[in-house]
């Protein structure tokens, strides 16, 4: 086999489990290991999805346009000093414009999760690097309500059913270790993660609440970019996340051939 293929399936395996058998991809039970040089316990479809809910994760929110105010006369204060009357305004903070908040919560996630890892190739440096796509179905919706000065308008709300896409740049390097009475050597990936990119697709928005018709359609259509914007807002923190919990994970980036040979003969 070409070195750079191992190296890539023994990195993949490991950082994602590929589904290699239907019976990897379906999740059972965990192989338990016996090698004093493997993890007491490991699954690799556990870990791929573990890493892949890190990159969408289940829940945003916005509430920043939400709760908007402005101050408006409200009668007058008269104050007398030194023998002056002075008439000053009397204020006070009233709702009013156009408020809207938005929030996405995932579809299912262990349904309309997909996985799939893209563009391998081999770096100047002798790493090898991929593409680690995500894709997963999330309901956006989207609560919006006219004030005109303490006068609540036209409200509702809007739900759009969209596709939440992720691109992870990954990279990885994969040393051996040889452990005593074993012939064979276990393999460790070092895993480094470069960039994260966020998108929706196959937008599908709908009318709920007060609203209907092109109304719906239009501010359905006219939130899409909010929503982009919310995720991008995510990508750098998202990433963090994402480094943080993989480098927790280290003992179980873990590749014992003795173990993998049986996993794939039951």
């Amino acid at each position: 086999m070409d070195r750079v293929l191992l190296r890539t399936t023994l990195g993949v395996s490991c950082l994602f489990g590929l589904a290699l058998t239907d019976r990897v991809a379906c999740g059972e039970e965990p192989v338990v290991a016996t090698s004093p040089a493997a993890p007491v316990e490991f699954s690799w479809a556990s870990l791929a999805r573990e890493i892949a809910l890190h990159v969408i994760p289940e829940n945003y929110r916005d509430d920043r346009h939400w709760d908007k105010t402005e101050k408006v006369a409200s009668g007058v204060k008269v104050k007398t000093k030194g023998g002056q009357v002075r008439f000053e305004q009397r204020e006070k903070k009233v709702n009013h414009g156009f408020w809207r908040r938005f929030s996405m919560s995932l579809i299912n996630p262990d349904k309309t999760l997909e996985l799939d890892i893209r563009n391998i190739r081999k770096t100047p440096d002798g790493a090898t690097r991929f593409d680690l796509f995500v894709a997963v179905r999330a309901r956006c919706e989207t609560q919006f309500a006219l004030w005109t000065w303490g006068v609540k308008g036209i409200n509702g709300t809007v739900e759009s059913d969209v596709t939440v896409q992720a691109l992870l740049d990954c990279s990885f390097r994969v040393d051996s270790e040889f452990m005593p009475d074993s012939l064979l050597p276990v393999f460790v990936v070092q895993p480094h993660f470069h960039d994260l990119d966020l998108k929706l697709t196959d937008v599908d928005t709908r009318k709920i609440g007060l609203l209907g018709g092109w109304v719906a359609e239009e501010l359905g259509n006219g939130t899409r970019k909010a929503f982009e914007d919310l995720l991008q807002s995510q990508e750098r923190p998202l990433l963090e996340r994402i480094r943080k919990t993989v480098a927790k994970k280290q003992d179980r980036l873990r590749l014992n051939p003795a173990d993998a040979a049986r996993l794939f003969a039951r």
